[in-house]
């Protein structure tokens, strides 16, 4: 953010498709006549333009070195903050926005520590955190007891579990 408040690089994000794993595409160029190593922060919020997309947070630190004339092109993992909004499609802009808040902060270095990065229950964990989704219907013990912690409630007795019924 500091970067393109400097104007030493401007960046352009879009929607790959779906809210969690590799779901961003980052386009950085170089506005500068020198190398720069940029800094994409685990927990960097990312906007969508459209307010009914959902408000999507890097789930793990990305380092990018970025040429004078060469742009770099990187996907970032992603999990949703807002499961109540609608999934980004492919091609939806996005902007970089603040720094997710402490506590979402730890749970994504938790995740990530735990090689949890790629499960459902790594994102409604995430849900849980930001939108006061049941504990219960996080599904992984480890993540359910940190969550817990993290929100100063007890372990829920029971699971929650969903299923996709067709019609």
């Amino acid at each position: 953010k500091d970067a393109i408040a400097q104007k030493l690089v401007s960046i352009q994000i879009e929607g790959k498709g779906g809210h969690q794993g590799e779901s961003l595409k980052m386009v950085c160029k170089n506005l500068r006549g020198q190398y720069l190593r940029l800094r994409i922060p685990q927990g960097q919020l990312m906007e969508p333009a459209n307010v009914s997309d959902q408000t999507l947070v890097v789930a793990e630190e990305m380092l990018l070195a970025v040429t004078p004339k060469t742009p770099v092109e990187a996907s970032l993992k992603t999990f949703c903050t807002q499961a109540g909004d609608n999934s980004p499609s492919a091609g939806s802009a996005f902007a970089v926005g603040a720094i997710a808040p402490t506590a979402v902060c730890n749970l994504l270095k938790f995740i990530a520590e735990k090689g949890k990065a790629e499960s459902s229950e790594a994102q409604t964990a995430v849900w849980c955190l930001t939108g006061g989704s049941s504990l219960g219907s996080i599904g992984d013990p480890e993540l359910t007891k940190f969550v817990a912690d993290q929100l100063g409630k007890e372990v829920p007795g029971y699971k929650i579990r969903h299923s996709v019924v067709e019609t």
